[in-house]
């Protein structure tokens, strides 16, 4: 399916021959938006547009896993639950979209209704809260698709990780890269290319199908057979806190309305850039993560 979809990119110059890297391209953001959508059938429902499930985290960064939801939602996602730790009520930072259940009380028959999960922001690095993360993942059966950010991504070096034969995409930026691979960050920003593979090298490679999406003012992405897809971001604006949270709650949210999630990655990073681009028009620094979010719709919509 990959190869197909690239090659119809390319035969549209959607893609173009990456110079810096064998096997790899760059796209045209803007061209890319509608073209990776699936056209929604007239008589649709929430069920086609799928289920995301966010995992909670710490109290005081719970802004993290909202900022996610939020997006997924902004993307088009036809639901969005909050895998929440205690507290079932919901807080000043939930919005009437959002659902919530307890994380002990999810079941399998909880998790065949997701069609992707979202763990990592705001989770924090208590050993609480990483083994509280580290049991959802052991649990999963039948989620097909895990996007796997921030303080979660130390989980994909765990010894303790039974998670085998999943979808898993990883969004690191330098500093997490580095820590994944034990480096300090200027070694990852200094070849970032280098870094990419030896990403796509770690144990938690050979269980599961990962696609490698290595975030910073040019962002690449590596799909599982090693093509590699490079971003020119260089945005100012979007090094602001709650960027990556809403990246990957669209990613997820995208990811029933693609054809596969490669595509849901390639789009929600053009996505963000698309619209980081529009609002620098006005704006060099100070705008928020939730209202870059709150643009998706806009240039979501086909002409």
């Amino acid at each position: 399916m990959d190869k197909v979809i690239i090659k119809r990119l390319c035969e549209q110059g959607i893609l173009l021959p990456l110079a810096t890297a064998k096997n790899g391209y760059r796209l045209t953001t803007q061209k890319v938006l509608h073209e990776l959508l699936i056209n929604p059938q007239k008589k649709c429902h929430k069920g086609h547009f799928g289920h995301v499930l966010v995992f909670e985290g710490q109290p005081q960064y719970l802004g993290a896993s909202r900022l996610a939801a939020r997006a997924a939602l902004r993307v088009g996602a036809g639901l969005v639950t909050l895998a929440v730790d205690n507290n079932i009520t919901p807080t000043s930072l939930d919005i009437p979209e959002f659902m919530r259940i307890k994380a002990c009380d999810i079941d399998e028959a909880f998790f065949n209704k997701i069609s992707a999960l979202v763990i990592g922001p705001g989770l924090g690095r208590t050993r609480s809260q990483q083994e509280s993360a580290l049991t959802l993942l052991n649990r999963l059966k039948s989620i097909p698709l895990i996007i796997c950010d921030a303080d979660a991504l130390p989980l994909l070096n765990h010894k303790d990780l039974t998670l085998t034969a999943k979808t898993i995409i990883a969004t690191p930026h330098a500093k997490e890269a580095a820590d994944l691979l034990g480096v300090t960050p200027d070694v990852v920003e200094s070849d970032p290319y280098s870094a990419l593979e030896k990403l796509a090298s770690l144990p938690c490679n050979q269980k599961n199908h990962l696609i490698w999406l290595l975030k910073g003012a040019n962002s690449l992405v590596r799909a599982q057979d090693g093509t590699i897809f490079a971003f020119k971001g260089e945005l100012p604006l979007l090094s602001a806190g709650g960027m990556g949270d809403v990246l990957s709650g669209a990613i997820a949210g995208l990811s029933k309305q693609t054809d596969c999630e490669l595509c849901a990655v390639l789009l929600a990073v053009s996505l963000q850039i698309a619209c980081a681009s529009l609002l620098s028009k006005t704006a060099f620094k100070g705008i928020l993560a939730s209202e870059l979010a709150d643009m998706f719709p806009r240039l979501l919509k086909r002409p």
